[in-house]
């Protein structure tokens, strides 16, 4: 419900159909429960699914590249879904835990 509510809040793909648009449409990424995903549609097609144990490297990819990350704990220990969120948690401490090049001195 939270994340609904903030892609509603977020949300800018009305851009995609202006001509003279200054900026770019947000990009949504989003994994579903794999019972859910033949049930569920996405509210835009700028959301696009990512799924950690099919394509690993652009899971990976793509979770670096975020901005705003919001992980649903509940809904992930109801459906036994905490091993990726443990992968995302270990993307993002690994991403902050290597030295970039302007450290390196």
């Amino acid at each position: 419900m939270l994340g609904n509510s903030m892609f509603e809040e977020l949300r800018n793909d009305h851009i995609a159909i202006q001509s003279d648009a200054t900026e770019f449409e947000h990009r949504f990424y989003t994994t579903l429960n794999q019972r859910d995903a033949g049930s569920i549609s996405l509210p835009s097609p700028s959301m696009k699914v990512l799924n950690h144990k099919t394509k690993p490297r652009t899971f990976k990819k793509k979770i670096q590249s975020c901005d705003l990350f919001i992980m649903d704990l509940m809904s992930a220990a109801m459906s036994g879904g905490l091993d990726e969120i443990e992968q995302v948690i270990k993307i993002i401490k690994d991403l902050h835990s290597s030295p970039t090049p302007d450290m390196k001195d």
